[in-house]
């Protein structure tokens, strides 16, 4: 399983790939095993994505309601025929598992990203699946 987190543009922050052998979970449980202390809403505490390793600031966003665009949020995606498309299923949704081979990525979107940067700046690994 191939974890991509891109920062996006306003961040001084690097992009993060993890790779995560054997792991068995949905997408929020995949940012934990991955060490980047998602932080959820007041609203969802521990099913909207609101701070992926300690990104955006609490000063810039303090997590108390649902982020906006306007804001500044985090979009989830996943790995389909080689590219990104954006999840249709919250993170922690318990029928979310993460399939082997796969990708998953997260960026960062404010107002001022380019259409060009609205998906991870990774492109998808190629991924294979040992079966046993």
């Amino acid at each position: 399983m191939t974890l991509v987190i891109d920062f996006g543009s306003e961040s001084a922050l690097e992009s993060k790939v993890s790779c995560l052998q054997d792991f068995a979970g949905n997408g929020w449980q995949l940012l934990e095993e991955a060490d980047l202390a998602p932080t959820g809403t007041s609203q969802y505490p521990a099913a909207f994505v609101c701070r992926i390793g300690g990104w955006p600031t609490e000063t810039a966003q303090d997590c108390l309601d649902t982020p906006s665009y306007q804001e500044g949020t985090w979009v989830y995606f996943k790995s389909l025929a080689g590219e990104w498309v954006r999840s249709g299923q919250g993170a922690a949704d318990p029928n979310n598992r993460v399939a082997c081979g796969a990708a998953e990525g997260w960026v960062f979107i404010t107002p001022n990203t380019p259409k060009s940067e609205q998906s991870p700046s990774a492109s998808v690994p190629e991924l294979t699946c040992a079966t046993k």
